[in-house]
């Protein structure tokens, strides 16, 4: 066989991808077909798929991870764990809502939520991309920042948690349990009400601030 043309081989690739996305945006995880994502992605064979991806699984875990790919720099980032809370929770929150808020993404991430609900292993496959890589990082940065004396002690990884609950139910009670009109709130309010209530918590105690 000729040699693999890098180039051909990860745009190929990509196409699949996006194919996959569309696919899965509108039939979600379990009713999306190779043949349908095949046809989408322009390529000849479905077989062609296995080529690039393993199994469906790998495909839609590839898909979620490189539409979140903002979410995935900021958590693999250690410079960040210097930063102070008033610098990056308010960025941190703006990605993390901007990433589901997107209209690209916000089918997705209503199918996601309704799939989840009744296939645990897609929960579980979302929850180790997004939320729980970005509960680890929360985590690990606010150890940090307890170490510097920015923060209280605290149990870091309940403060992570505490950080993003807010975050996903004001996705859950806008985006998946609409709101009436009189309702609506903004995510730039949704931000600076939740980081300015979070900054009062973990402020350091009276004296114990370096």
């Amino acid at each position: 066989m000729p040699p693999r043309d890098p180039e051909e081989y990860e745009s190929r690739r990509q196409q699949i991808i996006e194919g996959a996305f569309r696919v899965f945006s509108r039939k979600g995880f379990e009713q999306a077909t190779n043949k349908e994502i095949a046809k989408e992605a322009g390529i000849g064979s479905p077989g062609l798929i296995y080529h690039y991806f393993s199994d469906k699984r790998a495909l839609f875990q590839t898909v979620i991870e490189s539409k979140s790919a903002a979410l995935q720099m900021v958590v693999h980032n250690e410079a960040m764990l210097e930063e102070p809370p008033e610098t990056l929770l308010p960025m941190l929150a703006t990605t993390f809502l901007g990433l589901f808020e997107s209209p690209e993404l916000l089918p997705v991430f209503r199918l996601i939520f309704a799939e989840a609900m009744r296939r645990p292993f897609v929960a579980e496959l979302v929850s180790q991309i997004g939320p729980h890589r970005f509960i680890s990082f929360l985590t690990r940065y606010f150890e940090r920042q307890v170490a510097l004396g920015r923060m209280r002690a605290m149990d870091t990884s309940a403060a992570a948690r505490s950080f993003v609950g807010p975050l996903i139910a004001y996705l859950l009670t806008t985006h998946v349990f609409e709101p009436t009109e009189k309702n609506a709130l903004s995510p730039d309010r949704m931000i600076s009400t939740h980081i300015d209530l979070f900054l009062r918590g973990i402020a350091p105690d009276e004296g114990n601030s370096r």
